[in-house]
Order: structure tokens, then C-alpha cells, then sequence
């Protein structure tokens, strides 16, 4: 049978057990090591990145972007109180809510460059000719 506490409680194992393990924090000594170092001959080496070109295109505004630079002003006006992220779930939560047409006026426009080569005359032949 388990053994009982003075009020005739059942003793756990589980207790009794931790109880028997446990020392004095005097009589406790450390029993780690230091591990020593690895000396490693063949380290892994990676290979660096080329620096980025900083005179290169930027890509375009996503739609999101764009909506929330036209609107992020206007929030922080109706809610001065809101933080940086409540501003940002606002937001998220408004993009959400406008349907594709709605959407469709954020959409970045594509560049000349990627356009096809019709598109480009029908939008100034005066250009290209």
C-alpha cells in the first residue's frame, strides 16, 4: 500500500519518488563539462550573393499596395488611436471587402516594355513610326 501524509492522504509515487531524489542545493555539484570546441578543417562555406544593381527597375506597386498608400491616411484620421497593426488589419480587412471591378483600378499597369508590340502602336503610332 502507498504511504500516507500525516492528514491520511494517499502519497503519490510519483511524489515520493521526487521527494527521495531530491538534495540539498548545498550538496549539489555540477557534474557538466564544457564541451570542447569542434575544430573543423573543411568549414561550409557559401557563396555570397553578386550586390544588387541599385540603378535597376524597381517592380510595380501590387494593387494592395497602392490601395493602402491611398487610404492608410485616411484611417489614421477616423482612428488616431489605432497602432500599426490595427491600422494594417483595417486595411487588409477593407481590400476584402471591394469587389474584382473595385480591385481592378488598384491592378499596377503594365510597363511598354512588356507589352506586345501591337498594344504599343495602338496606344501611340506616332511613336513608333
Amino acid at each position: 500500500m502507498a504511504p500516507k501524509t500525516e492528514d491520511g492522504k494517499v502519497k503519490s509515487k510519483k511524489t515520493t519518488q521526487a521527494n527521495k531524489k531530491m538534495k540539498p542545493a548545498a550538496a549539489k555539484k555540477s557534474t557538466k563539462k564544457s564541451a570542447a570546441p569542434k575544430s573543423n578543417a573543411k568549414k561550409n562555406k557559401r557563396k555570397m550573393k553578386p550586390a544588387a544593381d541599385p540603378n535597376a527597375p524597381k517592380k510595380p506597386l501590387s494593387g494592395f499596395m497602392k490601395f493602402s498608400q491611398e487610404h492608410r491616411a485616411i484611417i489614421k484620421e477616423e482612428n488616431p488611436d489605432l497602432s500599426f497593426g490595427g491600422i494594417g488589419k483595417k486595411l487588409g480587412d477593407m481590400w476584402r471587402a471591394l469587389s474584382a471591378d473595385e480591385k481592378a483600378a488598384y491592378k499596377p499597369v503594365k510597363s511598354v516594355v512588356d507589352m506586345p508590340i501591337a498594344a504599343v502602336e495602338s496606344l501611340a503610332p506616332a511613336i513608333v513610326a
